[in-house]
């Protein structure tokens, strides 16, 4: 059944009453949730609102990444996983420890994992 939607010259059609989204519903999170939900929001491609809509409804959600998002995660992983072999073998070597270095390489690595 096709709905008769009159043209508009001001601009997007008019919306039936019932079709407007005119509620507001809210819901408090913690700080490590909202974190997580932003992100697979960004994943998804959606905002926030249309995400939790969807997963209300059961609507699909495609979650597939950016392959370009993907590939740069990479790197940085393994950039990190370098970080750590590097200081692994360090301490394993019994050479002398150095903390200034050290602290260097954990606030990069703290950083990197925070932009992911």
């Amino acid at each position: 059944m096709e709905k008769f939607v009159p043209y508009n010259p001001d601009g997007r059609p008019k919306l039936d009453p019932e079709e407007k989204r005119s509620e507001l519903l809210k819901s408090y999170v913690t700080p490590a949730e909202a974190d997580l939900i932003k992100l697979k929001c960004s994943l998804a491609g959606m905002s926030i609102s249309d995400f939790l809509r969807s997963l209300a409804l059961d609507q699909e959600i495609d979650t597939s990444a950016n392959p370009e998002e993907l590939k740069k995660i990479r790197a940085d992983l393994g950039k990190i996983g370098s970080n750590i072999n590097q200081i692994a073998r360090a301490v394993n070597s019994g050479e002398e420890f150095d903390e200034e270095r050290f602290k260097k390489m954990a606030h990069w690595l703290v950083q990197t994992v925070e932009q992911l």
